[in-house]
């Protein structure tokens, strides 16, 4: 038996400790515990400690609530991960982003042009870091619950997906709601190939919208192919309605009522045009050759209605060096 006093260990039979002799029967002893004063309390401590014991009771936060701050965190590609205690995964996924928008920026501008350059609903680089970053947010919610050891479906892990994708467009939807309260006029940047006088690939445009009639030459219009580009086109009107347009073969050459124009490379490399041809533009249509039209043979195929266009450019924002307000009319 422990002796109480000396801590000394006795053989059970013993009635006092071997060691100091203070007696080991504890029978007779009366112990009553302090008890703590009904009411409230008015002691600072107490109020501390009730307080500690309470935060230490609550429930710990749902594993779903913090996989969802794991993937909001991923804003930062790669920054989930890391915080849930995988950082190589976080500098692959963050690698991973960056060699995608590495991708994209090599490949724009221009979209390339023939063969390479296709229809942008088949081709958009510019969507491909959006795609892989909403990837790695996802793969931070999977990866967070995997470590409370949760499973993660499909369903889920696609409705995930599809949120961080509407995340991350949101500033593309900003700028759509601002297009439409811009009093009839669109803000954007030329991204697809062109070649035109006026306009160059990055410019950031205003464009008047609404369709245009009786288009003069020199003004520059957003216009439509129906059944070969279902993406609006953007290029100057070379000749419009009654103008004399001739094209030379084997020079290469192309003249609006006797004027020489200059004549877009894409002819040249897609073998286009192999026949002189002399045409008067007819009412109710124009020309513009500013994008690669690889399925004309004739000039009287690359020839645009007007009721096709749907708006003209009246302004160049940027870069600095060439903003300008274009006429309100072609020249």
């Amino acid at each position: 038996m422990t002796c109480p006093h000396c801590g000394f260990e006795n053989l059970e039979e013993n009635a006092t400790c071997f060691r100091c002799g203070q007696g080991l029967d504890l029978s007779d002893v009366e112990v009553e515990p302090a008890r703590l004063r009904r009411g409230p309390s008015s002691s600072l401590m107490e109020r501390l400690h009730v307080w500690l014991n309470r935060r230490t009771q609550r429930r710990p936060s749902a594993p779903r609530m913090e996989a969802s701050l794991s993937a909001l965190l991923s804003i930062v590609p790669g920054l989930g991960q890391w915080l849930a205690g995988h950082p190589r995964r976080g500098l692959l996924m963050l690698g991973l982003w960056a060699v995608s928008l590495a991708a994209s920026l090599a490949m724009d501008p221009p979209m390339l042009q023939w063969p390479s350059m296709v229809p942008e609903m088949f081709i958009q680089p510019r969507w491909l870091p959006l795609t892989v970053h909403a990837f790695v947010m996802a793969d931070a919610y999977r990866l967070r619950l995997r470590t409370r050891g949760r499973r993660v479906g499909y369903l889920e892990l696609m409705a995930v997906t599809l949120a961080a994708t509407a995340l991350l467009s949101l500033p593309v939807y900003t700028d759509v709601a601002q297009r439409m309260a811009s009093n009839g006029t669109t803000r954007l940047r030329v991204m697809y190939a062109i070649e035109d006088p006026l306009i160059q690939q990055g410019d950031v445009i205003v464009v008047r919208d609404g369709n245009e009639r009786d288009l003069a030459r020199g003004a520059v219009v957003v216009f439509r192919i129906p059944g070969h580009i279902n993406q609006p086109l953007l290029g100057t009107v070379l000749a419009a309605r009654g103008d004399f347009v001739e094209w030379s073969a084997k020079k290469q050459r192309l003249t609006v009522n006797g004027a020489p124009v200059a004549v877009p490379r894409w002819i040249a490399e897609l073998k286009r045009l192999e026949k002189d041809e002399r045409l008067v533009i007819p009412e109710g249509e124009l020309l513009a050759m500013s994008v690669p039209l690889p399925w004309i043979e004739s000039l009287r195929e690359a020839l645009v209605r007007e009721a096709n266009v749907e708006g003209r450019v009246i302004r160049i924002l940027e870069p600095p060096a060439r903003a300008r307000q274009l006429p309100a009319r072609g020249g």
